[in-house]
């Protein structure tokens, strides 16, 4: 199963997530009233992973998380 991310946003709103965790490898999760718990989707490759993130930043965003190795896009909210 491919990691679609619309599929996680809507999960999301149905379990009243507050945040979603991405990690290559480990299953998404979910921050749900404060406590992380794993979702039912797999563990995504670091391809998928990469398709899937990069689709939602723009040039700059993802020059940041090729340095950093990391990227918080709650700032940009």
């Amino acid at each position: 199963m491919i990691l679609v991310f619309e599929d996680l946003l809507r999960d999301m709103i149905e379990r009243k997530a507050s945040d979603l965790h991405l990690k290559v490898g480990t299953p998404p999760f979910w921050r749900i009233y404060g406590k992380l718990q794993p979702s039912q989707y797999p563990a995504p490759t670091a391809e998928e992973m990469e398709k899937l993130v990069f689709s939602l930043l723009d040039e700059g965003q993802r020059d940041l998380l090729r340095e950093k190795k990391e990227i918080d896009l709650a700032k940009y909210f």
